[in-house]
């Protein structure tokens, strides 16, 4: 999960981290090279996702996870996670935005 800088200080603050503590315990050079990533879980999964289908920094979750799975699409998403459209919601230091969540909740 690529993150911009704004996503860096949103989960920092969200964990009560400093930004630098922040990126060296979760984070890690995305495979291009270009920026950060969220590093995975042991499973490969987002090492945020907590089961049933959430995240555990949900109100500071990074931009790019807000388009999943509706601007997402890889082989089997649908049985993966079936989208739910939820209505608009304003977060701090966002445009309001369309956010769906997994169906299979």
């Amino acid at each position: 999960m690529r993150l911009t800088d704004a996503d860096v200080t949103r989960a920092a603050g969200f964990l009560e981290l400093a930004e630098q503590d922040f990126i060296d315990e979760h984070t890690e050079l995305s495979p291009d090279r270009r920026g950060l990533s969220l590093r995975d879980g042991a499973d490969g999964a987002c090492e945020f996702f907590e089961e049933p289908n959430r995240c555990r920094i949900q109100e500071a979750k990074p931009a790019q996870c807000h388009g999943f799975p509706n601007q997402w699409r890889f082989d089997g998403f649908e049985k993966e996670c079936p989208a739910i459209k939820l209505s608009m919601r304003l977060a701090p230091n966002r445009e309001p935005h369309e956010e769906s969540t997994c169906g299979n909740e």
